[in-house]
């Protein structure tokens, strides 16, 4: 496990949230639940809907069991919410982080049922092709496939923001062709 990488990663989005982000924010990084949209606050808000980002469980998700998210889990979640963040100049609007937030709940639902099953630890650096394949299928199972290009390109953009700060196993190398 490339811990290390893992926990360079997590710090400096940590770092940058502290330093940044949560002046004009009502929540803290400690928050289970950050709050989007109309009720969010700081880089968070915006004029539509009301978006919140529940970081500690998984619910009434199609085609997912309601389980519980670990912290350490959580702590990448949102940790990728600000990189991502970062990444679009500071422009990035909630919504698209929330889409982002709903692959990467998959990704944590997909990697517990496989690392279960193996004995292995349910942690972010265990992330790996095969666990994304899995989470797609799920995904595709229980989504319009008008939808399913827009998720195939989120997929494809966080595996490669993760693969960027090298801390899985191996590369992350999830690549299905969708039209547009």
């Amino acid at each position: 496990m490339k811990s290390k990488n893992y926990n360079k990663f997590i710090t400096e989005q940590k770092e940058y949230f502290n330093e940044h982000l949560k002046n004009n924010f009502q929540q803290t990084w400690d928050d289970s639940i950050w709050y989007g949209g109309i009720h969010g606050s700081g880089w968070l808000s915006s004029r539509t809907n009301r978006i919140d980002f529940n970081f500690s469980e998984i619910r009434r998700m199609k085609g997912l069991d309601d389980i519980e998210i670990d912290e350490i889990y959580q702590e990448f979640i949102k940790a990728f919410l600000i990189v991502s963040y970062r990444n679009s100049n500071q422009s990035a609007s909630p919504q698209k982080l929330k889409a982002e937030y709903l692959i990467l709940k998959r990704w944590y639902s997909a990697l517990k049922l496989t690392n279960l099953e193996k004995n292995l630890k349910v942690h972010p650096c265990f992330l790996s092709t095969e666990i994304l394949y899995k989470a797609f299928e799920i995904l595709k199972e229980n989504s319009s496939p008008i939808n399913l290009p827009d998720h195939i390109g989120s997929m494809i953009r966080i595996q490669n923001l993760l693969n960027n700060y090298n801390f899985t196993e191996g590369d992350l190398e999830f690549d299905v062709k969708a039209k547009y």
